[in-house]
């Protein structure tokens, strides 16, 4: 069994001109992801609020560092990313096909500044084909599958929407050094 404990970051990631710069203030949520395990598909996760544990993660593939992106299939580098919940998902605004977004107005928890990678969200999936290379949250059945992630992500954005809005958020993504590789050699 793989154990979890958070600490804070130490650094946020540069910001482009659509993201506040300021940094993390006191009363700042900390939220971590920890990798815990990774697939030939995927890579699931343990998403952390204050140190607590909340949910469980899943992203496509994570690829080694100096690896070349394979677009669509690859995880985010690790770091530490600005976290905004202003920005409505063109994809999840269709609300008769995601009526889950609908209750946000299709907005969804948005990293900014993450390299080679463009509109990286949080939002509902269940496997790594489900995403773009966003982190999907739910609850872990498999390595490869997670579900409940509408009702998860009800339960996120809720316990996000109740950050003051003035006090940046920040998500730190890391590997776990206990993390176990699944993958097979083709």
């Amino acid at each position: 069994m793989i154990v979890c404990t958070t600490t804070t970051p130490a650094s946020s990631a540069t910001t482009p001109t659509d993201c506040s710069s300021e940094v993390a203030t006191p009363d700042t949520l900390e939220i971590v992801l920890w990798r815990t395990h990774f697939t030939n598909e995927g890579t699931l996760g343990m998403l952390f609020i204050n140190g607590s544990f909340f949910c469980h993660t899943l992203e496509p593939r994570a690829r080694p560092l100096g690896a070349r992106k394979v677009p669509g299939k690859t995880a985010i580098p690790t770091g530490t990313y600005q976290l905004r919940l202003d920005r409505i998902s063109p994809r999840f605004s269709h609300f008769k096909r995601y009526t889950w977004a609908r209750v946000w107005g299709g907005k969804m928890p948005y990293l900014c500044n993450v390299p080679d990678f463009q509109a990286i969200l949080i939002h509902v999936g269940n496997t790594p084909n489900d995403t773009k290379g966003c982190i999907l949250v739910g609850e872990a059945k498999t390595a490869d599958f997670i579900f409940h992630s509408v009702t998860t992500f009800r339960r996120l954005m809720q316990r996000l929407s109740r950050h003051p809005r003035h006090v940046p958020l920040y998500i730190s993504v890391r590997t776990h050094p206990q993390a176990r590789n699944l993958t097979t050699q083709p």
